[in-house]
Order: C-alpha cells, then structure tokens, then sequence
C-alpha cells in the first residue's frame, strides 16, 4: 500500500507542512484478524500519537481506496501526529518522516502469527508526508480538518520544552530526552508524550523500586506531569550488547559477570529488563557500569527464574506485550548472548568466576575450529554457483516435478507465463528456501544442460546469491514462498502481489537502465534493448492488482520502499558495481 503518486505528489523539498502528521489506513481483513487494537498499539509505540480514529462508511472506503494502494479494501483510518519527527534517511526517499515507513514494516511483522489464511496480507497502508495527510483529511473527513489543525496545535505546545543544553533524542518514540541543568549540575530530562505516560510509570517505578540497591541506575531528581528529571551519567563508552553476527565478540568477564548479577538482582525484585541489549543502555563510565531506560522494562511474576527472563531467552512469537513488532526482542540467548559471553545460560548466571574463565577459553578455540573447518571445506570443495543447467534427460518439466516429488520449497521466480518452453536464450530463475538448496543441486547439472538456471537462496548463501548479496530481502524471500501459488497446475510461482514487487525489485535494482524502463537520470551509455518485456510485465501485473503507478525506475523505487520491499543499504552498495542506476542514485544522495 502507498499513496498514489498521480494524485499526491508533494514530496521532497518545497513541502508546504512540516513534518509530523500522517493519515494511516487499516486493511478491512486486518480489523477482520482481530488486528485493529494491536496496529493502534503498534502505532503510538512507533511515535503516532492518535487524533482521530474512525471505521470508515462505504462512501469513506471508496475515498480512502483512491488515495491509497491497497491489495486489501479499506477498513479504518487513523489520523496521527508525531511530535518527534526524524530526519529522512536515504532510504525512505519520498517521507518526510521515516517512522512511517518503520511503523509499517512492524507491522507486516504482527501478520506472521495471524492464521495461514491471512499470509501475505497488507494490513496497513499510509500516506508519506504532511502534506498528503491534510489532503487525506480534507478529503475523507470533510468539515473536521480545522478542528484536527488545532488539536494537533495544542498537542505541539504542550510538548514544547525550554532551557535544554543539548537534544540527546534518538529516535523519539515516546520521550523526548535533553541535557539541562538541574540546581547547579548536569541532568537529564525525558519528557513523555501524553499517550505514552504509563512508559514514565514504569520508568519511575524501576527507578524507585531498583535504585537503592543498584549503582548502575541514575538517581530520580524530579518528576513532573510528563516528564522526570534524572543523574547525567556520562561521558561514557556503549556497550554492544547486539551482536551482529560473524566471529564472536566477547566481552571482558568482569562485565559478562557485572551484566550477570544486575540481571538476577532485577529478576529478584520482580523486573525483567527486556531491552537491556538495546544501542546505548548500557554504558562503561569512569563510575563503573551505568544502565539506562526502563520504560520497557516488563513486571514479572514471583518466582521467576532468570533463566527464564524474556531479556535472556527472547520474547515468544505471538507475545502480546508492548512494545510490538520489535524483532531485537525475539532473538534466543544463543543467537544475541553467547557470541558476547561465549558462556551457555547456565554457566552465564551461576558459574564461579574460575570456571567461566576456563568454559570462555575452551569455547573460543572451539568456535574458532569451527570456523577454520568451514573456510577450508570452502577452499577443498566449494560450493556450486550459478549458473546450474537443466538436465537433457528431465526438461524443465521433469525438474520442476522432480523439484515437486522432493518436496522443495522454490518458486520460479519471472517468465513463468509460457513454461515449460523458455524464450530463446532464457533461463530459468529459481527461488529455494536455504534447507533446500542441496535437494535442488541432487536435480540440476552443474556443467551443461539443455538451458541455465539461476538458484538464489533465502540468505543469499555461497553459490546462490546476486552480486554476494541475497536476491531478495530475506524476509521477503519468505514472503515469496509462503504465499506461493501453482502455475499450470505443476510450477510454483509468486502469488500476483509477489510477482510484481519481485519483478519490480528484480527491474529497480538488479537491472536499473538494462531494462529500459523510463528513468528522470540519464544513463551513462547506451544500452541495447532489454531482451525481456519487463514494461509491458509490470502493466499487466498491476493492471490486475488495481494500481496506478507511474512505471519509471524512480517511482518503483519509492514504491517498494514504502511496501518494506526496498533493498538494503548493504544491498544497494554491492548492487551499484553492476547497475549504473543504482549507482546514480547512491552518487546522488552522497552529493
């Protein structure tokens, strides 16, 4: 879902309304998924405070239909105000505020644990800056604009702080944090927005219940109405608590012991310290280790052990809990802890100092085994790249329904219309999820065949990435193959909405100019004509999905970020050596 660009246009610079505001639409099937409580949750947990909320009449739906895109009627409307909004990112080109966007892809992420039959689904569509958001209410909720103006007005004022140092916000989902000074010392003032108080509770109540037994906490100076006042505990160095995969990277014993005994000390008193892995809460300072915000900070029954902690262990898919749609919180103690302990559970919260040492020393040189026995099998064996061939013997019916006996999870990706025949000089692309990857190669030949075909895993594993990156996002990767649909009876193919935001990324960002497609930059040579129909596939395609798009490799650009299917900056980087697009494009935004 997105605004439709031939309606909407106001984007980039020139914008007449600052940022903040943003009209969001909830899918009919979402409410119908029980949905609608968990979006609004999900939205005031990203920064969108409320103005105004309405199930939308059918005359509504048919307004709100034509603003944005959506692969699901419309069922509700939210107009919302962000009194913190940030700076736009690369990225999100064409919002004027990126926590737009991000509410978004959090919430694609609640549809995960919603029944098979609602796979796939949209559930909330937006517009993209102010500007298209008063038109949005202009249009849908005619006579109530002014009333909204001054509402959001009086929200602004009564936020509006004075006298700070310095802004030391983040990301502003629910405070507002500044530098002041406090009775002749350095303090930190956090003030709330109103629909986010009982985060200030919470914090208060740690602060409280924790602070006479713990150092690492700053003290509570002050409180007001709607915000508290605490201990500056800077300057300080912060700790990476988020592993990012790769070699591990322990940290010293003295704060994997440190972090040890905070936890089983909160535990104790009833908290679970659930975003204690989160940037910058964490910090070493010439006073010893400080921990910052508790306002996620969940109550736990009595009794609890830590080795149950949802901090340690990761918070269960389907949790109900806010903050929502927060994936950091999900990762197992293996996944995000044992790279920086290097120490299981177990020997984390009850092993004596010696013998931790020992455990450390010992998992070190074995993960480092391990990693030497890959790179050497590498090296010895290593792995089969694209391109595969097909089998004279099997056709490219006989391998699809030798794919199909085996059970592999794939999905042809593109050009499936006319299977089993490809065009000449065609090849076959192939989407297989990671677990398949050696099934698929028992099928194909490595050396020749009768046409290529492309393997891409789910990861963009060794022999079946593009460019050493994966093909597609990964979480949309999955999306492809969950919510794939039978061809002829035998191919597994995108479902329509997958098979253009596939196409669509496969056009913007693996083939840019190749594919002739009409772009406001001018290429830096000429290229040949496309030896696929990739304009004409993309009309048909949202032809029959109902949108209206503007079919230039900008305006897909913008389209696919704001579906959660844009490519990553990692992406992007690897990507531009073979797309001079792309390329342009990251020129551009550096300039």
């Amino acid at each position: 879902m997105s605004p439709r660009p031939q309606v909407m246009r106001s984007e980039g610079p020139g914008l007449a309304e600052p940022p903040g505001i943003c009209v969001f639409i909830i899918a009919a099937k979402a409410i119908e998924a029980g949905l609608k409580g968990p979006l609004l949750e999900l939205l005031e947990d990203q920064g969108h405070e409320v103005l105004h909320s309405v199930d939308l009449d059918e005359a509504q739906r048919a307004a709100a239909a034509g603003l944005v895109r959506s692969l699901e009627p419309p069922g509700a409307a939210v107009v919302a105000i962000d009194l913190l909004p940030m700076s736009v990112e690369g990225r999100y080109r064409g919002f004027d505020n990126p926590k737009i966007p991000k509410a978004l892809e959090r919430a694609r992420r609640l549809v995960r644990a919603l029944p098979p039959e609602f796979r796939g689904l949209e559930p909330l569509a937006s517009t993209c800056n102010s500007d298209e958001a008063w038109q949005a209410v202009a249009l849908l909720f005619a006579g109530e604009e002014a009333g909204l103006r001054a509402k959001a007005e009086r929200m602004r004022g009564d936020f509006a702080t004075a006298g700070a140092i310095r802004d030391l916000t983040r990301e502003g989902r629910r405070a507002k944090v500044e530098l002041i000074e406090f009775k002749g010392e350095m303090a930190i003032r956090k003030t709330y927005r109103a629909s986010a108080l009982s985060y200030m509770e919470r914090e208060i109540e740690v602060l409280e219940r924790m602070g006479p037994l713990r150092p690492e906490l700053p003290r509570l100076l002050s409180r007001g109405a709607n915000h508290i006042i605490l201990d500056f505990v800077g300057p300080g160095r912060n700790l990476d608590l988020e592993h990012g995969g790769g070699r591990p990277k322990a940290l010293p014993l003295g704060v994997v012991r440190h972090l040890s005994g905070f936890i089983r000390d909160c535990i104790a008193q009833g908290f679970d310290p659930i975003d204690i892995r989160a940037p910058g809460n964490v910090m070493e300072t010439s006073e010893g280790l400080k921990v910052i915000d508790f306002e996620l900070w969940r109550r736990c029954p009595p009794g609890t052990r830590p080795e149950d902690a949802l901090c340690l262990v990761g918070v269960p898919q389907g949790d109900t809990g806010r903050p929502r749609g927060v994936p950091a919180f999900s990762k197992s103690y293996e996944e995000a802890w044992y790279p920086i302990t290097l120490l299981s559970l177990e020997s984390f919260l009850h092993d004596p100092a010696w013998l931790q040492r020992l455990k450390r020393g010992a998992n070190l040189a074995r993960s480092w085994a391990r990693r030497g026995a890959r790179a050497l099998g590498r090296r010895i064996r290593p792995p089969r790249g694209n391109p595969r061939y097909i089998p004279a013997n099997l056709g490219v019916e006989g391998v699809v329904l030798e794919l199909n006996r085996r059970q592999v999870r794939y999905v042809v990706l593109r050009w499936h219309e006319g299977l089993p025949d490809l065009p000449p000089g065609g090849d076959l692309d192939l989407l297989v999820h990671d677990d398949d990857i050696a099934k698929v190669d028992e099928v194909l030949d490595a050396a020749e065949g009768t046409a290529q075909c492309d393997v891409y895993s789910v990861s963009g594993r060794p022999g079946t990435a593009y460019s050493n990156v994966p093909h597609l996002p990964p979480e949309r990767a999955i999306q492809v193959l969950e919510t794939a649909a039978a061809h002829a009876g035998i191919y597994k193919v995108p479902r329509t909405a997958e098979h253009f935001l596939s196409l669509a990324f496969h056009c913007v960002y693996h083939k840019g100019f190749k594919t002739g497609l009409p772009s406001l930059l001018t290429p830096p040579n000429p290229f040949p004509p496309p030896k696929n129909d990739y304009l004409g596939a993309l009309e048909r395609l949202s032809s029959e999905l109902g949108l209206e798009l503007d079919l230039t490799l900008e305006s897909l650009d913008r389209f696919l970020v704001s579906q959660g299917w844009g490519a990553t900056p990692q992406m992007l980087r690897a990507l531009r050596r073979r797309n001079a697009w792309v390329a342009a494009q990251l020129a551009e935004a550096i300039s």
